[in-house]
């Protein structure tokens, strides 16, 4: 190790740091023998810094190998992007303990809705590694999840798990990103804007007017117009209290996959477990 610290002082060469988990090596399936170190990583001289200033080194997702995959990105990397927050992954439903861990769980917490979806989210302890570990290992062999995990990122609704093409699903999933990512944005003017603080000021600006108004006129002159349709009796209906079939029968027609809410829990979450969660949900929507 030191003959290699003094070829790296020799050769001036320095990390140029990561981006994804902290570690790229783990060895050890059980909790007390688990190990995670940062063993590979990139290192540059000066004049390749230079010339790639914004390189960097991502540690991508692995599973088979005790190592990650490097991948070395000389592109813009957004400075401004947040930590990853959790999200519910479909595939884990296909998990024949996840219905007992969560029943568990869910039993054993107490508080409203939002402070037990809370408790799954938590961070890694002995017992969650352990299942990591252990999902890990059935994961290898189980290509039927890699095919619900893309399909999933994909947001593609006319197809079913039955369809074996997670190659499809990838391509997919991974032009979405790269829609979803805004390198440059055309000013009123007609100017370019590529630079990343001025994306985020220029975005920042147009939703400010698009949202801002300089009042409005007297609502009652603008519905003077309108007939009136609705009778009391109807408006009554309207008014008053859903009950619980209606929340679930609302529930049931969402699309299981689509866009989760801030929690990261889908709707594929909730229609699956009703059983489990459906009190805690109904005690939360009638409180507000």
């Amino acid at each position: 190790m030191e003959r290699f610290r003094e070829t790296l002082a020799e050769c001036k060469l320095s990390d140029i740091g990561f981006s994804g988990v902290s570690f790229t090596w783990e060895r050890g399936n059980l909790p007390e023998t688990n190990i995670r170190e940062r063993l590979d990583r990139g290192v540059a001289n000066d004049e390749w810094i230079s010339l790639f200033p914004l390189g960097r080194v991502q540690h991508l997702p692995f599973s088979t190998s005790d190592h990650c995959p490097l991948l070395i990105n000389t592109a813009r990397v957004n400075p401004y992007s947040r930590h990853r927050r959790f999200h519910f992954e479909a595939w884990w439903t296909m998990e024949e303990s996840f219905e007992e861990v969560l029943r568990g769980l869910w039993g054993s917490s107490s508080g409203l809705l939002m402070e037990k979806l809370k408790v799954l989210q938590n961070e890694r302890n002995d017992e969650t590694l352990a299942r990591i570990i252990d999902t890990k290992i059935h994961l290898n062999m189980e290509i039927e999840k890699d095919e619900v995990y893309w399909e999933q990122r994909a947001r593609v609704n006319w197809l079913q798990y039955g369809d074996k093409n997670t190659t499809y699903f990838h391509k997919s999933a991974t032009t979405r990103r790269r829609a979803n990512f805004i390198t440059k944005l055309v000013a009123d003017d007609g100017k370019k804007i590529v630079k990343e603080t001025e994306l985020q000021e220029a975005a920042k600006i147009f939703f400010e007017k698009l949202f801002s108004f300089d009042g409005v006129a007297d609502p009652k002159r603008i519905l003077e117009g309108v007939d009136s349709c609705i009778s009391p009796e109807m408006n009554e209906v309207l008014n008053s209290p859903f009950t619980a079939d209606e929340i679930l029968v609302a529930l049931k027609g969402m699309g299981p996959l689509k866009a989760p809410g801030s929690d990261g829990f889908p709707a594929l979450f909730f229609q699956k477990y009703w059983q489990i969660v459906g009190k805690d949900v109904l005690d939360f929507v009638w409180v507000f």
